[in-house]
């Protein structure tokens, strides 16, 4: 097949995306927000840790939904829910501190 004869990808006609005036989602809509610096293991501060992320990248509507979902199981619930709501950055150090 000759790449010009390749006919360009439409969406699908039922989708959101083919629908006149649909609104284009924002980028923050699609990225998690990170939850930065060590996180001590303890499952306080895993909460303390997703919910600080959340409340600075603008998301603090979710944070009551987070925590029912995250407190309604075992230990492995909330960090399966805390996976879901945040991206984990380990790496680096906490902010405002040395």
């Amino acid at each position: 097949m000759n790449p010009s004869d390749r006919k360009p990808l439409t969406p699908p006609k039922n989708s959101p995306r083919a629908k006149k005036g649909a609104r284009t989602p924002t980028l923050t809509e699609f990225m998690k927000p990170i939850a930065r610096g060590p996180v001590d293991g303890n499952a306080f501060a895993v909460l303390g840790a997703v919910k600080r992320a959340l409340e600075k990248a603008g998301q603090g509507d979710k944070v009551q939904e987070y925590m029912a979902k995250a407190t309604s199981g075992n230990y492995d619930n909330l960090l399966a829910v805390s996976m879901e709501y945040v991206d984990f950055d380990l790496n680096e150090e906490k902010e405002g501190r040395p």
